[in-house]
């Protein structure tokens, strides 16, 4: 047979034929179990119709696959998956039509939902029948969704298989079923009030008049009458959404009726939202919302009255507790960012509140929005000092002295000022020279948001870093953008006639909300289109001002919602044209300061490309509005539109572009036909000049100049000619200053027709644009770097300002742009006052020659009495208390005087000092006067100074040193960052105030707040570089060196005769007198106590010492000789020694971790003994230093204790010189060997210091620690270790007296010392088992401590007739007697040595096994517990010991087992060994040890006395024998027919070998397997004489010895049945077979 396959077929195509005959099988299954479902629902079988769906569903062609998604398609596919979601859903309905009087509403709803889930779906595969539509038609009508609702009537009725119309002979009429749809429909359009669509659909469906009628008539309840469970499903929802429309109502509190107020707690309700997410796809924030805002209600305040004029804003950056008051905004990029922070945390409050929103007043407002800086502090600002007028003579007598000297005169005196400002209004003599301080006064008193923009709007912003070959940038683009948006003259003054936006129809809009209680969405259209649209012929938003902070807001809502807002204009855009225009509007406005960011920043800037995409956005959309307007407006409408259109082209295009002069020369053409002279203002709008009649004609003119004196901005092009342009730029700039010094002093000798007309235009200009101009050009030359220009430009600039405000151009002006000229002069001479300040500092005030000091001088004074006299007007004020101050009602305002008045009397610092104070202007002019004071303070350290130096801490860093009854005034100052000019002086003052007599160590003047300051200075100062100093790199080399060196005799007898172990150099570098003074050894000392706390609360962790460790070292490098950092430095490592061997056995058991331990013990002894060096070096030390150098001797004791004993067993004292040394071998021949470590120092000098040591510190410390135990107790047990026999006596003294004094402390209240009576009582038993000591002498030592043993008088002696035998149990059974009063003292239950002597104690005197267990299971856990020891350090244990009392405690505890033959115990210590090892120390050796034990125990308790008995029993067995009698065991194995005790042990046995790579456990195994399991069964099976092959049975199995060399094993088991022999080979059993019959077995154990 052929197995070619044909060219043209596919190996996939027989894989794909048989796929698609399966899947036809399924369809036709399907359709099988389809008709059974549904006779079985027709017959209301419905858990059997339930089944036959399942299966149904169960079918690969109706499921889809796991993504949704149907793979497969076909007609008769499609149908059946219709049919099948279809009559799934029907049976849902019916099976709730027949039982919902027996369930309950959520199962109802449940199914219900189910219904709707499959009709959806099915009708996703098919058009859906009549049937199906009128029941989704009812479902979502219970559910009260009529967008869903219509949906399915327009599906229904659309559909292409509906016959719509019955054909009859003369009429086409709808067929009855269609009739009931449309009826059902137009009811709908009724309900939703869309009469539009009813009457396109009637006006192209021929109806009779009675159809027509009845169709129309919605009262017909037969058709749209909803079933029973239907009906209480829509009561149900209406009830809901009732109940949730006024669960979910925000309640909006309103204290204050204007519309800033409303707006603010719209936008407040809305989460932040980035601009480049308004003008992004999802636009509105209101989809970030986690709830939907369901309805809204207002709640105004009973009483209050609508405020005409908004005056209120809130102000980030200040502290304000008085009552509700006017108040500055910001302007400023960081406080928008506060802004914007707080409006998300104002979000999230209120998602977390029971929705209720307050919106609070003016004051807090303040107090919720207040940055960070003022959130530090609780200033109140009546509490600052309050300068008098006497205090104002006093300074202006001061004053006019100095000045004087130089000959000239202070322009006013106090008392014509009070003069002035007592004058009214209509008798101001216009010739007053003093006019400026009475429009000053007013308009300090009635202060508003637009006086304070206009003091802002003068603001030199801060310079951002310079691009390298673009350094006027921004100047370039702010002075053509200046001139191409000039405003003209004029224009102002019709700016300033612009009423304040008053509350009108402000009640009609909250009476319209509060009635209908709406969507937010409502609400917020309905709000924009009271703001925006045209009421009365009148727009708010260009008939009244707004504050800044309204315009902002409503900016960003009508962004969120542009695409709707423009749907819906595109429908209504005859009823609501003007509601379109101010939204173009606004989005021109947003446009104009999307392209000043864009302008400001440079174009490499990471902000730029996300700018630009956003304007790219923006420009489409105002195109789009564009269009649309202009398609719909009339002739009076071109106007204002033309001038929205020109202004976007100015912002789009270059100032040469055709483009500006086309727009223009149209505009002017609909002028000259306009009936009417034309003026149009727009308050509002920042990028948005007033159109008036005059207008275009002279922006036509103004074009052809400005492209004269406009600047290039440089390209980022190389290929550009870079130098040509800038060489351009800086004519044009000459050209510009020429023009401006003409216009400033008219000059007669011009003789170009272009000068004079770039004159007359500057000249005919406002004076803002003309200050302007000196403000960029003054900017221009200081980027420049060019001194000399800019102090010209300026001299020049502070001319015009005074100028200004000289009468003869400043009396004639009215009051209120007197006043706006007035604030724009303070501001704009403040501005540029700090940059050249900043300016010639930054170049170490080299300052130019000015060619006319005395004008130039004359300038400065008058302005600088213009800030002046802000202050004289705050004193005579600050006595009326129905006036609320200028300092509180307007702070930023405020502040930003105080950095311009304090920069302008740099000069007058040592006069002004005082007065400064008196009014807090601590940090102004960037804290130069703050920085001068510290300089000087730091110089002393008197009481005076230190308070001084307090508030100066405060006021630069915002430190406080607060102690006593004077505390420092926390001041409304910025923080400035510490430079390592000011930490070190800062240090050494502290260190020299704060220390003067006394020593740091022992000081208890370790506040937190010095820490901080001290962490401070150490963060700025930082560590030296070792490697640029040659001297600090010597010493260091010499301090690692040291710190290598080993311990030896000769170093510990040079350190105690205070001979120097170590010789540093002085670096004298920068940082030695702060090292000298102990500023990095006070910042080790703070830090060294705060790590102690966390210690005893047991979260130190070792990293926690690294920095101190580090300081220390730095301390040390600079050689301070102080001996207190080698102290602290030897207690750093002592801790982390401490911290090794107290957490883990690890850092013990491992070898190379255990010298990484012993070489920090080794480092802290060397710290110790150059403690004790440099101490003997000093002559006569303080009484102070004693106390240090006593717990430097106990200290060293510990660390010699801890490093001589176990578990380190003196590894800190082994020394090896090098790896490897050349050697001459036996045969004379040189070879490398590896060299050993030896012992540095010997066991008995070790001992010596450690006696040595704590008799040190004994002396030392008994003047100064009344209280000190620990010497005496560690004198005793070292005594009692060297030799018992020759110092018990010396010993039982030191131990004795630190009984008494641990038991003094404890009868103060203290937890009880218990270590020293617990060793009294060990060190009496032990000298008396050892029959060092008689019993007599053993009780009445024992009986000299009877203040803590609570025994009475008999306890203490013997009876007489007790023979020395029966005496020496009774002293044993006293010993446990007071070992369990010990244990009974001990509160915190960590005491585990008392338990262990008892035990010990039953076990080897009294032989009581039993008891001695019974006592170690309190310490020992076999069963219990996952881990095997449960104890843990007590406080006074040395560090690393309770892992070697756990190693003891386990070997003992396992030579009880022993003792009692408990192999099952041992096994178990074994195993958890392995497990959880990491608790005791020597893990290895007490597991071989513990082995060993097991080993010899299963021996001696099965009697297996051959070592070989596994391999002789192996030879002797029967191989098949032994698979037939294994099976056996296996199949029949009885649990009951065995001992507990030999299960178990089989089961431990072969766990232990399966945890062990080794044969250690194969023998222990198979013994207890054979002699317990397998050889009894055996002898049962054959009694049964089973028959065995005697083919296969080579040696009988009574055999009883097989010959090796030299060796006879004896016989195995005499019992072993026998059986005929014969000659066949023989197979033996091998250990693994055993093993696989002994698993099995095992497995079925209980």
């Amino acid at each position: 047979m052929s197995t070619f396959n044909a060219i043209n077929l596919a190996p996939q195509d027989d894989e794909v034929e048989a796929e698609e005959h399966t899947r036809e099988l399924q369809i036709q299954e399907g359709f099988k179990i389809y008709e059974q479902a549904l006779v079985s629902l027709n017959e209301k079988k419905f858990e059997e119709s339930d089944t036959k769906f399942n299966d149904l569903f169960k079918l690969d062609v109706i499921k889809p696959d796991k993504w949704g998604i149907y793979r497969y398609s076909s007609p008769i596919l499609d149908r059946l998956r219709y049919l099948t979601y279809r009559n799934r859903g029907i049976y849902y309905y019916t099976y709730i039509q027949e039982n919902h009087e027996t369930m309950d509403s959520s199962e109802v709803v449940n199914n219900i939902l189910k219904v709707v889930e499959n009709l959806v779906e099915a009708i996703q595969h098919d058009d859906p029948d009549i049937t199906v539509t009128n029941l989704l038609v009812q479902l979502f009508r219970g559910f009260k969704s009529s967008k869903l609702e219509r949906l399915i009537l327009e599906l229904g009725l659309t559909k292409d298989t509906n016959q719509f119309l019955l054909n009859g002979r003369r009429r086409k009429v709808p067929l009855p079923q269609i009739q009931l749809l449309l009826k059902q429909y137009f009811s709908l359009l009724t309900e939703s009030d869309d009469g539009d669509t009813k009457h396109f659909i009637l006006s192209r469906i021929p109806f009779d008049e009675n159809q027509q009628s009845n169709i129309n008539d919605s009262n017909d309840t037969d058709t749209l009458k909803l079933n029973p469970i239907l009906d209480k499903i829509k009561k149900m929802k209406t009830e809901d959404e009732n109940l949730m429309k006024s669960l979910d109502t925000f309640e909006i509190k309103i204290d204050e009726l204007s519309w800033m107020s409303v707006v603010s707690s719209m936008a407040n309700l809305l989460p932040y939202s980035k601009s480049s997410n308004l003008l992004g796809r999802n636009s509105d924030p209101y989809n970030e919302l986690d709830e939907p805002i369901e309805a809204i209600k207002f709640i105004v305040k009973e009483g209050i009255l609508p405020v005409e004029i908004n005056t209120e804003e809130s102000i980030p950056d200040s502290m304000v507790t008085a009552e509700p008051e006017s108040v500055d905004s910001e302007t400023d990029a960081s406080s928008k960012n506060e802004e914007d922070t707080q409006k998300m945390e104002s979000t999230d409050e209120r998602r977390n509140s029971k929705r209720l929103l307050e919106i609070d007043s003016a004051a807090s407002r303040i107090s919720q929005r207040s940055s960070k800086r003022f959130k530090e502090k609780e200033t109140v600002t009546e509490e600052r000092p309050l300068l008098t007028l006497d205090d104002h003579s006093e300074f202006l007598e001061k004053y006019i002295k100095l000045l004087s000297k130089l000959s000239y005169k202070v322009p006013f005196k106090t008392s014509d000022l009070s003069k002035t400002s007592d004058l009214s209004k209509n008798s101001v003599n216009s010739n007053n020279s003093l006019l400026w301080y009475k429009d000053l006064s007013m308009c300090l008193e009635d202060w508003n948001s637009s006086y304070t923009d206009i003091f802002t709007q003068a603001e030199i912003p801060k310079k951002k870093e310079k691009h390298p070959n673009n350094a006027n940038r921004e100047e370039i683009i702010q002075l053509n953008t200046l001139l191409k948006t000039n405003i003209l003259e004029g224009s102002n003054n019709a700016m300033n006639s612009v009423e304040k936006l008053t509350s009108k129809n402000l009640n009609k809009f909250i009476n319209i909300v509060n009635t209908k209680t709406p969507h937010f969405n409502e609400v917020r259209f309905l709000l924009l289109q009271f703001l925006l649209d045209e009421k009365e012929g009148q727009r708010i938003v260009t008939n009244f001002t707004w504050p800044d902070k309204l315009v902002k807001t409503v900016t960003s809502l009508v962004l969120g919602i542009e695409r709707n807002l423009y749907d819906f204009i595109m429908y209504n855009k005859d009823a609501y044209w003007s509601f379109g225009l101010s939204i173009l509007e606004i989005l021109v406005n947003f446009l104009g300061d999307l392209c000043e960011d864009i302008q400001s920043i440079k174009p490499t800037s990471s902000r730029m490309g996300d700018l630009r995409s956003q304007k790219n956005k923006l420009e489409r959309k105002i195109e789009r509005w564009l269009i649309l307007l202009d398609a719909n407006k009339n002739n009076d409408q071109a106007l204002p539109l033309g001038w929205i259109r020109y202004s976007y082209i100015q912002m789009t295009n270059e100032i040469t572009s055709k483009l500006l002069v086309t727009s223009l020369e149209s505009l002017s053409q609909l002028i000259k036909n306009a009936d009417t002279p034309i003026e149009i203002i727009y308050p509002n709008y920042r990028h948005i000049s007033t159109l008036a009649s005059n207008s275009v004609k002279s922006q036509l003119n103004k074009i052809n100049i400005i492209q004269n004196i406009s600047l290039h901005e440089l390209s980022q092009n190389p290929a550009d000619d870079q130098e040509k342009i800038k060489q351009e730029n800086q004519e044009h700039m000459s050209v510009l200053e020429n023009i401006l010094v003409q216009s400033l002093s008219p000059k007669k000798n011009i003789h170009e027709s272009s000068d004079i007309e770039m004159v007359t235009f500057i000249s005919e200009s406002s004076f803002n644009l003309q200050a302007k101009l000196w403000e960029v050009l003054f900017l221009y030359y200081c980027n420049l770097d060019d001194s000399e220009g800019a102090l010209r430009i300026y001299s020049n600039y502070m001319h015009l300002l005074r100028l200004g405000v000289q009468p003869q151009y400043y009396n004639y002006m009215s009051t209120e742009s007197r006043t706006h000229k007035l604030l724009f002069v303070l501001s704009a001479a403040g501005s540029a006052t700090l940059k050249i300040l900043e300016h010639l500092k930054q170049y170490k005030w080299n300052m130019p020659t000015v060619a006319e000091v005395p004008e130039y001088f004359q300038d400065v004074q008058d302005i600088f009495f213009f800030f002046y006299s802000i202050i004289f007007h705050e004193t005579t004020r600050e006595k009326d208390s129905n006036v609320i101050p200028f300092s509180q009602k307007a702070v930023k305002s405020y502040s930003l005087n105080h950095d311009k008045y304090d920069s302008l009397t740099i000069q007058y610092i040592s006069l002004l000092h005082s007065f400064f104070g008196k009014q807090s202007f601590c940090d102004a002019a960037n804290g130069i006067f703050l920085l001068l004071s510290e300089n000087f303070t730091c110089r002393w350290t008197n009481e005076g100074s230190y308070e001084a130096f307090k508030q100066i801490l405060w006021c630069r860093y915002h430190h406080s040193l607060g102690s006593g009854s004077d505390e420092t005034e926390q001041h409304e100052t910025m923080i400035t960052k510490m430079s390592k000019e000011n930490a070190i002086p800062l240090g050494v003052y502290l260190m020299r105030y704060q220390y003067k007599d006394v020593n740091p160590l022992l000081s208890s003047n370790n506040k937190s707040s010095l820490k901080q300051i001290l962490d401070n200075i150490i963060e700025t100062v930082g560590d030296p570089v070792i490697s640029d100093n040659h001297i600090l790199a010597r010493n260091e080399y010499l301090f690692n060196t040291f710190l290598d060196k080993p311990i030896t005799v000769s170093l510990l007898k040079d350190a105690l005769s205070g001979k120097l172990l170590l010789s540093l150099t002085r670096p004298n570098d920068d940082l030695q007198t702060g090292m000298d003074a102990g500023i990095f050894y006070m910042a080790s000392i703070q830090t060294m106590n705060q790590y102690r706390i966390k210690k005893r609360a047991m979260q130190a962790r070792p990293s926690d010492l690294d920095s101190i460790r580090k300081t220390l070292r730095n301390d040390i490098l600079y050689n301070t000789r102080r001996f207190e950092s080698w102290f602290l430095l030897g207690s750093c490592f002592s801790y982390i020694v401490e911290d090794d061997l107290t957490w883990t056995s690890d850092k013990i058991s491992v070898p190379e971790k255990k010298k990484t331990v012993a070489n920090m013990q080794r480092k802290a002894l060397l710290c110790y003994m150059m403690t004790l060096s440099l101490f003997y070096t000093i002559e006569s030390p303080p009484l102070d230093d004693l106390k240090i150098i006593g717990e430097t001797f106990q200290a060293l004791g510990n660390e010699l204790v801890r490093a001589y004993y176990k578990p380190m067993d003196k590894l800190a004292f082994s020394w090896k010189f090098s790896s490897d040394v050349l050697q001459l071998s036996d045969d004379k021949n040189i070879q490398e060997t590896e060299t050993r470590d030896f012992m540095s120092i010997s066991n008995f000098n070790i001992e010596q210091a450690i006696v040595l040591c704590f008799t040190r510190a004994r002396q030392y410390l008994f003047s100064t620690v009344n209280q000190n135990w620990w010497d005496d107790y560690n004198l005793g047990k070292t005594f009692f270790k060297i030799d018992r026999k020759m110092y018990y006596g010396q010993a039982c003294d030191h131990i004795l007296k630190a009984c008494d004094i641990s038991h003094g402390i404890s009868r103060k209240g203290k937890d009880p010392i218990i270590e020293p009576h617990y060793y009294l009582v060990n060190v009496c038993y032990k000298m008396v088992s050892q029959d060092i000591m008689s019993l007599s002498q053993g009780l009445e030592l024992l009986s000299r401590n009877r203040g803590f043993f609570a025994q009475g008088d008999d306890f203490w002696t013997f009876q007489v007739s007790e023979d020395n035998s029966e005496r020496k149990k009774v002293f044993y059974r006293k010993v446990i007697i007071l070992l369990r009063e010990i244990l009974s003292e001990d509160k915190k239950k960590l005491q585990h040595r008392p338990l262990f002597r008892i035990a010990k104690i039953l076990h080897d005197e009294f032989q009581e096994t039993e008891k001695a267990i019974e006592e170690m299971e309190s310490l020992v856990s076999i069963k219990n517990s996952k881990n095997l020891i449960n104890i843990w350090k007590p406080d006074f244990e040395q560090p690393g010991k309770h892992f070697v009392y756990a190693y003891e405690y386990v070997i003992f505890y396992a030579k009880l087992c022993l003792g009692q033959n408990n192999f099952n115990a041992l096994a178990i210590i074994i195993k958890k060994l392995r497990r959880f090892g990491s608790g005791i120390a020597y893990v290895n050796d007490a597991i071989d040890k513990t082995i060993q034990d097991y080993t010899f125990c299963v021996e001696k308790k099965y009697n297996i006395t051959d070592k070989k008995y596994v391999k002789n029993l192996f030879f002797q067995l029967n191989y098949q024998r032994f698979l037939q009698v294994s099976k056996e065991l296996y199949d029949n194995f009885n649990v009951h027919e065995y001992d507990s005790e030999d299960i178990d042990g089989l089961r431990y046995a072969f766990q232990l070998k399966k945890g062990n790579n080794g044969i250690a456990f194969d023998n222990v195994c198979i013994s207890i397997y054979f002699k317990c399991f397998y050889l009894p069964k055996l002898e049962k099976f054959e009694e049964d004489m089973v028959p065995v092959d005697e083919t296969s049975a080579s040696v009988p199995d009574n055999a009883l010895s097989t010959p090796t060399k030299g060796e006879t094993p004896g016989p195995i088991d005499s019992k072993l049945p026998t059986s005929p022999k014969t000659n066949g080979p023989k197979k033996r059993i091998s250990k693994k077979e055993a093993f696989d019959r002994i698993r099995n077995l095992v497995d079925k154990f209980p």
